[in-house]
């Protein structure tokens, strides 16, 4: 991963590889919101274009600022709207708020078990599609469930970081089996964070058909400071 300006994309090269499993495109809509009062807000659709057939999408705020109304967290998957910010995932903080989102697949969404991510053994790292976002001092965390239980890799994110994480962080894991994938940001040390998501999916080695895009610095591996924890 690398701390973006906005604008800054990240893309598959026209010629994807051909064991690449899309998770998720963003291009059913889907939003929830998290203001004074309404603390957290979640909402589960089915959405036949992501893994599993189901979505869960979750977004809580802090402070709570009541009396102001319009004040809080949103987490929208704006699907073809038209919009500026079509077929995203975006995650929005208003006023001085910081607010933690999440984003659940599979069985744990009331969806079905989304199995072999591997694809007999090519896949090996999960991708993430970053259109924009300042993430330095953001947590990023993802959980992976398989049929014995889930492990979760938490990253502080720092300036310079690469947009995969590897399957071999989650220790244990069988990848051929999984149920369900939680992807989690904290802006709790950012107030008033942005950022966007294009697209989640799991890709194959080598990765030299991703194709990086504008504004990109760096991507000198990952100094973000990690850590591993079982659930």
């Amino acid at each position: 991963r690398t701390a973006l300006d906005a604008g800054a994309v990240v893309a598959f090269a026209s010629a994807a590889p051909a064991a690449t499993i899309m998770i998720d495109d963003f291009t059913t809509q889907q939003r929830v919101e998290d203001v004074a009062g309404a603390n957290p807000n979640n909402s589960t659709i089915p959405a036949g274009d992501v893994l599993g057939g189901s979505r869960t999408l979750a977004v809580s705020t802090a402070p709570q600022m009541m009396g102001n109304p319009v004040g809080g967290s949103t987490l929208e998957s704006t699907g073809g709207t038209g919009l500026p910010d079509e077929n995203t995932l975006v995650f929005s903080n208003n006023g001085i708020q910081t607010g933690i989102a999440t984003v659940t697949y599979g069985v744990a969404a009331g969806g079905s078990a989304l199995g072999d991510l591997t694809m007999m053994g090519v896949n090996d790292r999960f991708f993430f599609e970053i259109v924009s976002g300042a993430l330095t001092g953001t947590v990023f965390s993802t959980t992976v469930t398989d049929s014995n239980g889930s492990v979760t890799f938490v990253e502080n994110l720092d300036a310079s970081f690469t947009p995969t994480t590897l399957f071999s962080e989650f220790a244990g894991i069988n990848f051929g089996d999984v149920q369900s994938l939680t992807f989690q940001l904290d802006s709790s040390a950012i107030p008033s964070f942005d950022g966007s998501l294009g697209s989640i999916s799991v890709i194959p080695l080598p990765a030299s058909a991703l194709l990086l895009l504008g504004g990109l610095g760096g991507l000198a591996g990952v100094s973000a400071a990690k850590r591993r924890r079982k659930a």
